[in-house]
């Protein structure tokens, strides 16, 4: 709750036919929805569409892990998701999840 927020993509992508907005997380996170939304929001305003006329702004949520119910979300509101899965990420999960319950125990 005390984090940083950073209000802006994690990236912005431009192909021959769109600006892509991404949003990237480990975890699928229903929040990406509406950051990504934000995000588009600040792109229309912005001088960047007028060096690319034509191009469609496109919201895409980037995750390392898959969620069926969080994609049918984002595709109903125009959002591409996209799942990535580095071989770094279960390493990851599995540190994070045993450092999680090493503090957990701790605690009580």
């Amino acid at each position: 709750m005390l984090r940083v927020f950073n209000r802006y993509a994690d990236l912005i992508g431009i192909t021959d036919q769109e600006i892509q907005v991404v949003e990237a997380k480990i975890f699928p996170d229903p929040g990406a929805i509406s950051q990504v939304e934000h995000y588009v929001t600040l792109v229309h305003s912005t001088p960047l569409l007028r060096q690319w006329p034509g191009r469609i702004v496109q919201p895409v949520i980037l995750s390392a892990l898959g969620d069926p119910i969080m994609a049918q979300a984002a595709a109903a509101r125009g959002i591409r998701w996209i799942v990535y899965t580095p071989d770094w990420v279960s390493a990851y999960v599995q540190t994070r999840y045993t450092a999680k319950k090493l503090r957990e125990a701790l605690s009580e």
